[in-house]
């Protein structure tokens, strides 16, 4: 499966804490990928109330999301502020397996047991 983190290329020590945390836990059978985020400049002619920095969080979302439309694995979106558990990649794993038809999952979870 799939993780895929977005950083900034200027905010190279948040891709260098993300990296380190992903290999501290156990991840078997995922993969992370970088994701370089669209910048605020990119974004300040774009219409809309939203100041730029917002929209080039949802256009970063937006194209990295587009890019794997058409995959069949899932795809675990994250920020580059993410704390890894030690449970939950194999709590993910597991619920990849789940029945049902999933589109979306929203994981801004804690686990909470003991010891992670």
């Amino acid at each position: 499966m799939k993780a895929a983190f977005i950083n900034l290329e200027t905010a190279s020590a948040r891709r260098v804490q993300v990296e380190a945390g992903f290999a501290a836990v156990p991840h078997e059978g995922w993969s992370l990928a970088r994701f370089a985020a669209v910048t605020a400049a990119e974004m300040s002619e774009a219409p809309g109330a939203l100041r730029p920095a917002e929209k080039a969080c949802f256009e970063s979302h937006r194209r990295l999301i587009g890019q794997h439309l058409d995959d069949q694995a899932p795809l675990y979106v994250l920020e580059d502020d993410v704390a890894f558990s030690k449970a939950a990649f194999p709590v993910l794993a597991a619920m990849a397996q789940a029945p049902g038809d999933w589109e979306v999952l929203f994981t801004d979870v804690a686990f909470l047991q003991a010891g992670y």
